[in-house]
């Protein structure tokens, strides 16, 4: 439940040394293929990911949405039983954000910009899988090579369009798209596509997520199937797109209290950062998994936290215990700048500090009184009477974030 990640992860997460790359968007393709720790969510997520019909992967910053996506694509293109599979990534959309105020069209032109970045994934794949490696898919619109490029950079950075840009923009549509992506699918010898359309969670524009919607709806077809990676609890669908009647939710977020939920984060950090785990011991590893809350980038960063603090054997337990809050502190940090951004949320957000803030002052103080009888205060339940409206919505929130969008319920 975070905010856009060229954002969010660059304003609050931990500063670290560059010899390790967490954002799988970021990572060389051969550590995705080879770093992978797969097993029966992944390997059914993936299954989904690449199978008809359109589907909302659901998870937070860091849960390996883009991870899941990156390998679903590399398969497709790696596997001629496949289909035809795009990949784009559409977290430079804020970048367009300033259009709103400069052009009355601003929309229409964002629309552009989601068509052409499509279409710069599909040029990307059929140079894989079918053409040659020069392929410009500008001349599937009589285009010279790099105008479609040329039209993504000019909204990124607000530039003047050129009238060839406007020309490009007013025959860009929907049913064009689908009719190349048609084209390269029979040309690469598969028989429909998969779009894999990641961090369209676009939170912090609810104009920019309502045209997006409409796209999904209108390019969805029996040989197109739409993927697209969003965030639980902060997008907002609008009137006119119903999630569970257009497709299908998948949650990409590890559960917790899954019997194989510390095996899974183990093997993640022994392909993705071995050196991360060298003397820590199990029980503070177990521990630091917790805190990740079933986010493989948090556990990753707070192995890296760990082992930049170069801890004595003697001081690993105080170590731990900095890293651990220093992760909530920004966490909390995180959520508060999320309530400033998404005016909507604040006193929800607000509410939700208050009652972690309640359950661990009750947790503690319930543990101290256990103290010396050997056991540990592991549940916490609440008379219902307790809520009023706002912390209902808040509590219900978090329960379907944290079961209702699990995999096994989608």
């Amino acid at each position: 439940m975070t905010g856009t990640p060229d954002v969010d992860d660059q304003e609050f997460d931990e500063t670290l040394d560059d010899s390790f790359e967490e954002r799988a968007d970021h990572v060389e393709e051969n550590v995705i293929k080879s770093g992978t720790a797969t097993g029966d969510q992944f390997d059914e997520i993936v299954r989904v990911l690449c199978a008809r019909g359109l589907v909302l992967l659901v998870g937070p910053r860091g849960c390996g949405k883009t991870h899941l996506m990156r390998y679903a694509w590399l398969e497709c293109v790696e596997h001629k039983d496949r289909p035809f599979s795009v990949y784009t990534s559409l977290n430079r959309y804020l970048s367009l954000e300033p259009l709103s105020r400069a052009r009355t069209d601003a929309n229409g032109l964002f629309h552009s910009w989601v068509l052409a970045r499509i279409l710069e994934g599909a040029q990307e794949t059929f140079r894989r899988v079918g053409g040659s490696s020069d392929y410009d898919i500008g001349t599937e619109f009589g285009l010279e090579a790099g105008r479609l490029a040329k039209l993504v950079k000019a909204l990124e950075r607000n530039f003047q369009l050129d009238p060839v840009d406007e020309m490009v923009h007013r025959e860009l549509s929907v049913e064009a798209v689908k009719r190349v992506l048609a084209d390269l699918a029979t040309r690469s010898g598969r028989t429909r596509t998969v779009l894999l359309l990641d961090d369209a969670a676009l939170t912090l524009s609810p104009a920019f997520m309502t045209e997006f919607l409409d796209i999904l709806r209108v390019i969805k077809s029996p040989e197109i199937a739409p993927k697209c990676s969003i965030y639980p609890g902060t997008t907002v669908f609008g009137t006119r797109f119903h999630a569970d009647h257009e497709g299908r939710t998948v949650s990409a977020w590890a559960a917790v209290d899954n019997a194989g939920y510390g095996a899974m984060m183990q093997t993640i950090a022994e392909r993705r950062y071995p050196e991360g785990l060298s003397g820590i011991a199990p029980e503070a590893r177990t521990l630091l998994q917790y805190a990740a809350f079933g986010i493989p980038r948090a556990y990753l960063t707070l192995l890296r936290s760990v082992q930049a603090a170069k801890p004595t054997k003697s001081s690993m337990g105080s170590t731990v215990t900095k890293v651990i809050r220093a992760h909530r502190d920004n966490r909390i940090r995180e959520f508060r700048s999320l309530g400033e951004k998404v005016v909507e949320l604040k006193t929800l957000i607000r509410v939700g500090e208050k009652f972690f803030d309640g359950v661990v002052a009750a947790m503690t103080a319930r543990n101290e009184e256990l103290k010396g009888k050997r056991e540990k205060a592991t549940v916490l339940g609440i008379e219902a009477k307790e809520f009023d409206p706002l912390s209902s919505r808040m509590v219900d929130l978090l329960a379907r974030l944290m079961h209702s969008d699990r995999l096994s319920a989608a």
